[in-house]
């Protein structure tokens, strides 16, 4: 019994004894605080650069992948990626950075599904010219580029809607070959697409 109780004692003061986990102090830089990710699953980089191991908290369920989401001392790319979205809101997450005594938010944000929704994919003018309506519906405010050789379309409209019509004006073809143009629409700069 004796030999026992000396080698329960024994036991407690080896336990005592363990390493004590202590914050260090740490130098921990990220190259952004925001992260936006389209609804189509795009994918963005995060560099982290840490003098002590660390990781990254806060990862949501919705983020398709965050690798790698914990490292070693030095720097490193991580690479996070979206999962398909078919919501219109946007969503959001904060991660935590930490590496020892540091830690650092970083606002993830995944864009809704946005669309511009037009009446027709195709649309013939005549050799003639003149003006051609198009329907629009869109979810969000929009920039229009026209791709064409020899600028023969225009857009009339001094404002694209979000709802209604966009009148093109074409000048007459006095050529034998058609002419293409082929109209893009995307989110206006500064916006999200």
């Amino acid at each position: 019994m004796r030999r026992y109780l000396m080698f329960m004692v024994a036991l407690l003061v080896v336990s005592a004894c363990g390493k004590e986990v202590t914050k260090v102090n740490a130098s921990l830089t990220v190259s952004k605080t925001e992260i936006r990710l389209t609804a189509d699953a795009s994918v963005e980089e995060l560099e982290i650069e840490s003098s002590v191991d660390w990781m990254i908290n806060g990862i949501p369920e919705w983020c398709g992948t965050v690798r790698p989401s914990y490292g070693t001392a030095g720097k490193h790319t991580v690479r996070i990626r979206g999962r398909f979205y078919d919501e219109k809101a946007d969503r959001s997450a904060e991660l935590t950075v930490v590496a020892g005594d540091k830690q650092v938010p970083v606002l993830l944000v995944q864009t809704g599904k946005r669309t511009v929704r037009v009446e027709a994919d195709k649309v013939r003018i005549p050799s003639a010219g003149g003006s051609v309506k198009l329907t629009v519906d869109a979810d969000y405010a929009y920039d229009m580029t026209i791709e064409q050789q020899g600028g023969w379309l225009a857009c009339a409209s001094s404002d694209l809607p979000l709802q209604g019509e966009i009148v093109l004006n074409a000048v007459a073809n006095t050529g034998s070959a058609d002419r293409k143009a082929t109209l893009t629409f995307a989110g206006k700069t500064g916006e999200d697409p």
